[in-house]
């Protein structure tokens, strides 16, 4: 069966096929059943490493709800969907940013959809994280939270009861203050962030549910932040603080990850698992760091050798020689590295410095002051400041000449 092919282009034909059937009279019969095996074909999907099927899993999932919330109860819907959901907010924070950003748009679809409702997404998206060292679930559900706190709001809130959905407070102060003491800056600002939305809505009742132990600078730029609430401005607007907007990192004895596990893969895989992954990870001739495409990869191991020597979006690690992306230099020394005890951060503009060196570095007082990630990205190369987030990244890694000290930029016109 197509299905269950190997090839991607198959599987997603597959997909989409399912999709175009709904109507047809075979899926009439027995509503209930039906879309039980649909969405246990979309939870299998879910898993697939291929961001079109990917899509196509999702758009099935989406169509699939619609056309069935007509026919069936609100609790089948929701007893059917229970598995996908957590599946769903834990690919959120998927190292793939299409997947990732695929993934949190449907949920803040079913969020707001008459058939699922916010009430089946709270349980999962507060609940906390077992492992500290994955960043990126974390920020990406901070996001989500933020993005659909303005159209929900908080039940605490609200002057009487109401039938509609909201986000219970306690749950959520609790959710957020975890992501206080990651040693990520990006969460601790996603976390400033929520922090301030949920002020909006409640006001000062937000201040007795943050910790004791919460960093007299993070406490300062909330502060800050609720002055201008006050005030009736907006502090997310540029979120900046009397820091130049640089959250923090925890205190020195706060736990760190042993490795940043979210991240996408940093080594290169073996010549035999290459050829074993072709279908899994896109087209086998491009590249999927810096999507060049070259019938010449697919041939042999020159993927590999193109990983090791062209790619412009990675490099090899100074210390350990690992090849990683140049967007996770600074938390590969940092946290991952076979050399990382050599490294720390410093304070002012959060790169990686040579512990050895870091006294100096920080009496020269020349480097540029770090702002926050939803604004900027910083450069490990070439130290410069450029746009956030990954499209930041491919720009400055591979528009025209690319990076001025990066040894590997391609002139692409």
């Amino acid at each position: 069966m197509c299905l269950f092919s190997k090839n991607w282009v198959l599987r997603d034909a597959a997909l989409q096929k399912i999709e175009n059937q709904m109507g047809n009279d075979e899926f009439r019969n027995n509503p209930r059943e039906v879309f039980r095996a649909i969405c246990k074909i979309v939870s299998k999907f879910l898993k697939d490493k291929v961001a079109n099927v990917f899509h196509s899993c999702l758009q099935l999932l989406k169509s699939s709800v619609t056309k069935y919330s007509a026919e069936l109860s609100h609790k089948d819907i929701l007893a059917t969907l229970s598995e996908l959901i957590p599946v769903l907010v834990e690919k959120s924070g998927e190292s793939n940013m299409r997947m990732a950003a695929a993934a949190a748009e449907t949920l803040a679809w079913l969020a707001s959809s008459e058939a699922v409702g916010l009430g089946a997404l709270t349980g999962p998206l507060l609940r906390p994280l077992n492992n500290a060292a994955q960043w990126r679930p974390l920020l990406a559900r901070l996001q989500l939270l933020t993005h659909l706190l303005p159209t929900f709001g908080i039940a605490h809130a609200r002057p009487a009861p109401t039938d509609t959905p909201a986000f219970p407070l306690d749950s959520l102060m609790a959710f957020v203050n975890q992501a206080f003491t990651s040693s990520n800056g990006e969460v601790r600002n996603a976390a400033v962030k929520l922090t301030l939305e949920i002020y909006k809505k409640v006001g000062k009742a937000v201040e007795k549910f943050l910790p004791k132990s919460l960093k007299p600078a993070i406490k300062d730029i909330l502060n800050a932040g609720f002055e201008q609430v006050a005030k009736g401005e907006d502090p997310n607007a540029e979120m900046e603080s009397p820091m130049g907007g640089v959250i923090p990192p925890p205190a020195k004895n706060a736990p760190i990850p042993s490795a940043i596990t979210a991240t996408p893969p940093a080594t290169i895989p073996a010549a035999e698992e290459t050829l074993d992954q072709e279908e899994e990870e896109g087209p086998a001739d491009v590249c999927q760091f810096c999507a060049l495409q070259d019938a010449r990869l697919a041939q042999g191991e020159n993927m590999d050798l193109h990983f090791y020597h062209d790619c412009p979006m990675l490099g090899s690690c100074t210390d350990c020689g690992q090849i990683i992306e140049i967007a996770s230099v600074n938390e590969h020394l940092l946290h991952e590295c076979e050399q990382m005890a050599l490294y720390a951060e410093c304070p002012r503009c959060m790169e990686a410095i040579k512990q050895a060196d870091l006294e100096d570095h920080r009496q020269a007082n020349s480097c540029v002051v770090a702002k926050p990630p939803n604004m900027y990205n910083r450069c490990p190369l070439c130290h410069m400041d450029i746009p956030p987030h990954q499209e930041g990244w491919r720009e400055h890694l591979l528009k025209g000449r690319g990076c001025p000290a990066n040894t590997r930029s391609l002139v692409r016109e």
